[in-house]
């Protein structure tokens, strides 16, 4: 018996079609709003950008779009682990912690490059 069809596995986005090409249209529409938020407001949470783009991306999307801009050079990620703070407690400073651990959303920070605009401009001039 001959197979007619074959099975293929794909995660949905909204940007890809679904022949597995990108719509650039969609994609920049979607990567330039998080672009632009994390160029004007230096140092925003994960928290911060997920409720930001909770109705318009779906989490894993996001985590997507910053991952992306974050290997182009646009952005980069900085994780700070909080010292528990008591009324009674030394001065601490903020400490890095390891990529190997989960952070919680609250420690992760987007932070834009020096060169983040010629970048971005770069990318969407190569695609």
């Amino acid at each position: 018996m001959d197979v007619l069809f074959e099975n293929i596995c794909t995660v949905a986005r909204s940007w890809r079609r679904l022949d597995g090409t990108l719509n650039k249209t969609v994609f920049f529409k979607l990567i330039d709003p998080v672009f632009v938020f994390i160029m004007a407001h230096s140092g925003c949470t994960l928290t911060v950008l997920l409720h930001k783009f909770k109705i318009s991306l779906q989490p894993t999307a996001l985590f997507e779009i910053l991952e992306i801009l974050e290997n182009i050079g646009c952005m980069y990620k900085n994780i700070t682990k909080k010292p528990k703070v008591t009324l009674f407690s030394k001065r601490a400073q903020m400490q890095g912690i390891e990529k190997s651990s989960v952070p919680d959303p609250d420690e992760v920070s987007y932070q834009p490059t020096l060169n983040a605009i010629l970048r971005m401009g770069h990318f969407q001039h190569q695609l």
